[in-house]
């Protein structure tokens, strides 16, 4: 299996959209999903244990089409991390890994320090 890592860059305590095109096998080509249309509700972003993110309770994360879009900057997350993007359909408790160690697509996240003079 190849693995692809992308390496995100982030800024503490900023808004900024990442988006990523979400691709399944489809007739033995990939092609981009819209996850809800398959029936999945909710995203989890993990780390540690932890729960950074559910869409939309905190924010930070969103399903549009077959564009997941995250807010890291938003995100409770260590200055350097691999979190892993869990996507669940209606009912479920267990889920399934979209992005995390071991998957098809890996997320190293770089998050910054917000520099910015406290107010």
């Amino acid at each position: 299996m190849n693995v692809e890592l992308v390496r995100v860059f982030a800024h503490k305590n900023t808004t900024k959209w990442h988006e990523y095109k979400v691709m399944r096998p489809v007739d033995g080509t990939n092609e981009a999903v819209a996850l809800a249309d398959l029936g999945y509700t909710r995203v989890d972003v993990v780390e540690k244990r932890k729960v950074l993110s559910t869409e939309p309770e905190i924010g930070g994360v969103e399903l549009s089409g077959s564009i997941l879009r995250i807010q890291w900057g938003l995100l409770d997350v260590d200055k350097r991390s691999k979190p892993t993007v869990y996507i669940y359909k209606e009912g479920d408790t267990k889920g399934e890994v979209l992005f995390g160690i071991g998957e098809e697509v890996e997320i190293e996240l770089l998050m910054q320090p917000d520099e910015r003079p406290l107010p």
